[in-house]
């Protein structure tokens, strides 16, 4: 089972955390949530990158339990709430999409966007000529590849 947190949100601290996540200090912001999840909650699995966050558990519950302890901890230390547009646990079982990729048991793959910006930036590729086809399309046959 995965538990999958999108963005924190908060009207009022909303900018801030864009501002800090796009310098690369928001980090830092919710290093101590990670803490919190790795050392009070002792989830096992745990991914955050960010302001995303997954959490990975064999336990249902766990992980319910899990969410409404990272809620009240964003809320009672950072002021921030959870938005709920993905909230919610899914089997592992079945694929989901984590930061732009498609994750399941076979593998990773793009996810839906990364496909129409692929087909999208190919097709403006091959309109400037086919070497720059062939450049793109080396490109990202090492970007498939490496995943």
């Amino acid at each position: 089972m995965c538990k999958f947190f999108d963005p924190l949100v908060s009207e009022s601290l909303n900018n801030c955390i864009k501002t800090l996540t796009r310098s690369g200090s928001g980090g830092l912001y919710l290093d101590s949530l990670d803490h919190h999840v790795k050392r009070m909650l002792k989830i096992p699995g745990y991914l955050r990158y960010m302001d995303d966050v997954s959490l990975f558990a064999n336990d249902r519950q766990q992980l319910q339990e899990a969410h409404q302890a990272i809620r009240q901890w964003l809320s009672s230390e950072r002021k921030l709430t959870l938005k709920p547009r993905r909230d919610g646990i899914q089997p592992t079982s079945q694929p989901c999409t984590v930061l732009g990729f498609r994750v399941s048991r076979s593998g990773v793959l793009p996810g839906p966007k990364a496909k129409r910006r692929l087909k999208r930036r190919l097709r403006a590729a091959g309109s400037m000529g086919v070497d720059r086809l062939a450049r793109s399309l080396q490109a990202y046959q090492g970007i498939m590849l490496s995943l």
